[in-house]
């Protein structure tokens, strides 16, 4: 059964697309609900790329890839498919708890409790918040190329790969959590915020690497 892509426009990078939808595969629902509110957040914030259309793009050819998975799962289900509805409750109770995560954590504190190295880079006029930067961990081009802001919603980017992450996705990749509930999990603990209960095992992993993105699969 295939679906056809969401609001996906004939000039957009299908390579890209593909890949991310491959790598959706691989995801639990709750996992890609969860990655999916984090890139409709960033696709709309007017300074989230500091005007970087293509990592823009990119990132809405993400969230295509994220729906249109999604949006596959709903419809084997209701075919009568061994399909969970991404609309089940067990899936919907962990992605509220990891919006809760996003609307609590300090991004810029947890990652440097993660290794990384910032520094103080004044306040985002729009935002209204502290800004930090330092090197991007990915690319390890320049001192400055990585952007963190402070506060709910929460958000890292480097200005010259395009890499960005959240709290959950930096705990994926730099806190030895590959899985998205056990991130989430770990998080949570942190605050006394209390998880859902267990899920049967459900594939939610994410690349080896974190050069492929963990949230922003690619």
């Amino acid at each position: 059964m295939s679906v056809s892509p969401l609001s996906r426009s004939v000039d957009r990078d299908d390579r890209l697309y593909r890949e991310a939808r491959a790598c959706a595969r691989d995801y639990s629902s709750d996992a890609l609900l969860s990655f999916a509110d984090a890139l409709r957040a960033a696709v709309a914030d007017d300074d989230a790329y500091e005007n970087a259309d293509e990592f823009r793009d990119r990132d809405s050819e993400r969230l295509c890839a994220i729906r249109d998975e999604l949006a596959r799962r709903r419809c084997l289900h209701q075919a009568g498919r061994d399909v969970a509805s991404p609309s089940d409750k067990q899936f919907a109770d962990w992605r509220h708890l990891a919006a809760e995560i996003r609307r609590r954590i300090d991004l810029p504190d947890l990652l440097r409790v993660l290794g990384l190295e910032l520094r103080p880079a004044g306040r985002n006029g729009r935002r209204g918040r502290a800004e930090w930067c330092g090197p991007c961990p990915i690319c390890r081009e320049g001192t400055d190329r990585l952007r963190v802001w402070a506060g709910p919603e929460g958000r890292a980017w480097c200005r010259r790969c395009g890499w960005s992450t959240d709290a959950i996705g930096a705990v994926q990749s730099f806190g030895r959590m590959p899985s998205f509930r056990d991130a989430v999990r770990s998080l949570a603990e942190e605050f006394g915020i209390e998880a859902p209960e267990p899920l049967p095992a459900v594939t939610s992993r994410p690349s080896a690497s974190p050069e492929r993105g963990v949230v922003y699969v690619g």
